[in-house]
């Protein structure tokens, strides 16, 4: 009997051959671009702990650090715009750290209203507040106030004035270009200037910008929008002023101490000033009445005279007539209706006296009321004042309270 034998052929050899090759070059293929997602992933993850960190040490400084200009980790104070993340000064013990490229806006100023130097803490924050009168005839006077406390909304402030600050566009002059990159800005994939920011962190790979380079220049970072393969640029995060004030929660902040508390204080000063005026005239209108009272005294002494007189004519009226035999009975007529009018008048004076008496009482009433004179009163002066005061209070007390409330 012949006995077969089975086994692979040439033809299905070469294609086992063929197929392992295949899954070969899958499998170093896949591997590469997992080993390259893995590093896409890792890098944005290591800033965003930096940006993370940076973020803190605002909100417990209030202020951005220095860049590390000499290597050592630590920041380093009135040097360049732009260094190594200060790693150190930040609190971040990790090695991986160092190669990281930081920038801070820095523009100073004298006066602390318009100061942008984000790495000083500085008192920018001046609120307008009204001087409260303490007599009447003043007018109340609002002025920025220095209040003498340093904490995030002064960071808040220089954030709004920096925001403020022109972006480039097409129709921006040359002159406007060199100020935008005097400063810490972000520029295009093709170089060309967009913005000035808070700051940038960004983090090179060995092949990072091998044209442009533009994360070398000295003022500049790349803007995160640009291409992030890693043989196009570094990985960029550059925050701009309005971003980093939303995520400090400036806004609510600054229209709660810029606005709110200090128009409710300059509100309840103008009317501690209104309660101070209207006191004068309540006493104008006390003096007046003491004047009505005295000259319905005089108007009822009169009308008393003038009615003694008429009686008096009366008599001799009836003297006369006796003596004439009633010659002269119409003296007396007369003489009595002069009577009755003088009496009339006497009665309408003392009418008019108890009037203002009665209108002096109550201006007496008002003034000790208002005033606070009398201890039984409600001392409506006296509570505008305390109003006044209190809310002003309130007012610095909430920029002394900073973001966080």
């Amino acid at each position: 009997m012949k006995k077969s034998q089975s086994g692979y052929t040439l033809l299905e050899l070469s294609m086992g051959l063929v197929i392992l090759g295949v899954i070969t070059v899958a499998v170093i293929y896949f591997t590469r671009m997992a080993n390259q997602r893995v590093a896409q992933i890792e890098v944005p993850r290591l800033l965003h702990i930096a940006d993370d960190a940076l973020v803190g040490f605002i909100a417990a400084k209030h202020r951005l650090p220095c860049p590390d200009t000499v290597g050592d980790g630590l920041e380093h104070c009135a040097g360049d715009l732009i260094g190594k993340l200060p790693y150190k000064t930040l609190g971040i013990a990790r090695a991986d750290m160092t190669d990281i490229r930081y920038g801070a806006f820095v523009k100073a100023d004298t006066v602390a209203a318009n100061d942008m130097d984000l790495t000083a803490a500085k008192d920018r924050f001046l609120p307008l507040l009204a001087n409260i009168p303490i007599a009447a005839g003043i007018a109340p006077l609002a002025v920025s106030s220095t209040l003498n406390q340093i904490n995030g909304i002064d960071f808040c402030q220089a954030l709004r004035t920096a925001n403020a600050l022109p972006r480039a566009t097409p129709s921006s002059t040359s002159s406007q270009i060199t100020q935008i990159e005097s400063n810490l800005h972000i520029k295009n994939a093709l170089g060309v200037t967009l913005k000035n920011v808070a700051y940038a962190i960004s983090l090179p790979s060995s092949n990072s910008d091998p044209v442009n380079k533009i994360n070398s220049l000295p003022r500049a970072f790349a803007a995160p929008a640009n291409p992030t393969s890693v043989t196009d640029q570094d990985t960029v995060i550059a925050m701009d002023f309005a971003q980093i004030a939303d995520r400090l929660s400036c806004s609510g902040v600054l229209a709660s101490t810029s606005h709110a508390h200090p128009n409710v204080a300059s509100a309840a000063a103008i009317m501690r000033g209104a309660m101070l005026d209207y006191k004068v005239q309540l006493d104008l209108q006390l003096e007046m009445a003491e004047l009505s009272v005295l000259s319905a005294g005089v108007g009822v002494a009169g009308a008393l005279g003038a009615t003694l007189g008429a009686v008096s004519e009366t008599l001799t009226a009836i003297s006369e007539t006796i003596s004439s035999f009633g010659g002269m009975t119409p003296a007396i007529a007369i003489a009595a209706t002069a009577t009755a009018l003088s009496i009339a008048a006497t009665v309408t004076a003392g009418l008019g006296l108890d009037s203002a008496l009665t209108t002096r009482t109550q201006a007496q009433d008002r003034v000790k009321e208002f005033s606070g004179s009398d201890a039984s009163s409600k001392h409506i002066l006296e509570d505008a004042g305390t109003l006044a005061t209190t809310i002003r209070a309130h007012a610095i007390a909430s920029d002394a309270a900073g973001i966080y409330r």
